[in-house]
């Protein structure tokens, strides 16, 4: 695996590397989702360097709802997480519940 994403890295780079992230969790097919919605790694946030924006967020719930229906039954527990930049953290939970509704 190519994980972690390098420093600065933007949605483009995120998107490049999902593929990996997607053929992981398909070789244990778990029985439930995870997604711990941390904004932290939104552009802008004061305490990590990362540049990906709320897309990345609403893509990366598109997709593990689809594993999780594909996988688990549809069962999928999304919590709220880390980010020290407001305006972020509205931007990225906005998306992410968008998504799954």
């Amino acid at each position: 695996m190519n994980l972690p994403l390098p420093l600065n890295a933007e949605d483009d780079e995120f998107l490049e590397l999902w593929p990996e992230a997607e053929a992981f969790i398909a070789q244990f097919q778990p029985e439930i989702i995870l997604l711990q919605a941390g904004a932290d790694s939104l552009q802008g946030d004061p305490v990590t360097e990362m540049a990906l924006t709320r897309l990345s967020h609403g893509f990366t719930t598109e997709r593990l709802r689809y594993l999780a229906d594909k996988y688990s039954q549809g069962r999928m527990l999304v919590m709220g997480g880390g980010g020290y930049n407001l305006e972020n953290v509205a931007d990225a939970w906005v998306e992410v519940v968008e998504r799954l509704i």
